[in-house]
């Protein structure tokens, strides 16, 4: 025969218990809590419509593995929120023998997928703050700036527990540049390197074609992935890479695709040596140190059949001399130790920002002076 065995167990759980100075049968209660399993990604399109036009379009894909979401107000939030106790259970709540949890970590934090804390079912970006400014021609949801955050505010939102989904939050017409970029390797204090005489390598620098997008409405554009695609009768992939945070009022490239249509080559030589010019004494050592005046040269050839607006950058270690069109510069503070040639030069960021027409070319010269220890 079957037997049947039947447990009656009891089982003490927590309760919360408030109490209200009131005595009416019906009370408010408001409730706000921390919680982790709820988060946004935001989603980006951006339509090439014209040459300096495009309609860019911001999703929030939401990942909900908290509770089901009834018809209520979501708050998809930039900024840099502050929660330190965010992964700590409240004594209330927490019954273990410790009673203590571990604090998050700064990894605990990732910038990219916005995956932290939730406030009242508000889930919080780690990015720049943005000041409220004037929109541009656009159509979204309602956007606000409380003290260091901005809010993409989305009404009556439903989304069920374990559920994803794709929510519209705004689209706007901006403007936009198309710019031709390059970052050329820097110069060193190698006594070595400034023996060649303007051997230009045979294999260009990669020149990668950008767009520049203008941040004219009224919401900042939070970090995330964008698909770029172009409008000529039927919708064409053209690139998929990050759009960094842009403030309103503010601008941010993009990486399209690289450009071998567009070639640049680099070189330089030494045009005069002043041996020993300097001398620096260490303790018991002595370093000798001899001054090179350097000439570069930088060769554009714009194989397309337009003009193309270009921006080259590099990192020249020494006293900046003349360039051959206008250079904009930026120092950097130096970080090379005592015991290298670094140390006596400065470190400047240079951009040389021009422009070249379809099918020329062009050369940039320009100089600087740097210090090289004497073997």
């Amino acid at each position: 025969p079957n037997r049947y065995y039947e447990l009656t167990k009891k089982e003490i759980k927590p309760v919360l218990q408030v109490d209200f100075n009131s005595v009416r049968k019906e009370q408010y209660l408001d409730m706000m809590y921390l919680s982790s399993g709820l988060s946004w990604t935001p989603i980006y399109l951006i339509e090439l419509i014209e040459e300096q036009k495009a309609r860019l379009s911001l999703r929030a894909e939401v990942v909900n593995n908290v509770e089901d979401i009834n018809n209520t107000d979501v708050n998809f939030v930039v900024g840099v929120p502050n929660f330190n106790d965010a992964k700590k259970l409240s004594a209330l709540v927490d019954f273990s023998a410790s009673g203590f949890h571990d604090y998050p970590t700064a990894a605990d934090v990732n910038r990219f997928a916005n995956s932290v804390q939730v406030l009242n079912s508000n889930t919080y970006e780690i990015e720049e703050f943005a000041p409220v400014s004037p929109s541009g021609t656009m159509d979204g949801i309602d956007g606000s700036a409380e003290e260091d955050l901005f809010f993409y505010t989305l009404k009556n939102m439903n989304l069920k527990k374990g559920g994803r989904g794709h929510y519209p939050v705004f689209t706007a017409n901006i403007d936009i540049a198309h710019i031709y970029e390059c970052n050329l390797p820097g110069n060193t204090e190698s006594k070595n390197y400034y023996k060649d005489d303007f051997l230009f390598s045979p294999d260009p620098t990669v020149v990668y074609h950008s767009i520049k997008l203008i941040n004219d409405t009224k919401y900042p554009f939070t970090t995330g992935p964008a698909m770029v695609v172009k409008q000529q009768g039927d919708t064409k992939p053209i690139s998929q890479d990050r759009l960094n945070y842009t403030s309103i009022k503010g601008h941010s490239f993009m990486k399209l695709t690289e450009a071998p249509d567009v070639r640049i080559n680099q070189a330089e030589k030494t045009i005069a040596v002043k041996e020993k010019a300097k001398t620096v004494v260490r303790g018991n050592y002595t370093d000798y140190y001899d001054l090179f005046t350097v000439e570069g040269k930088i060769k554009v050839k714009n194989f397309k059949n337009k003009k193309i607006d270009l921006n080259i950058k590099r990192t020249i270690m020494g006293e900046l001399g003349k360039s051959s069109i206008k250079w904009l510069t930026a120092n950097r503070i130096n970080t090379t130790g005592t015991n290298s040639s670094g140390y006596q030069n400065n470190t400047t960021e240079v951009c040389w920002e021009t422009s070249v027409d379809a099918g020329e070319e062009m050369t940039i010269t320009y100089s600087y002076q740097i210090w090289v220890r004497a073997f």
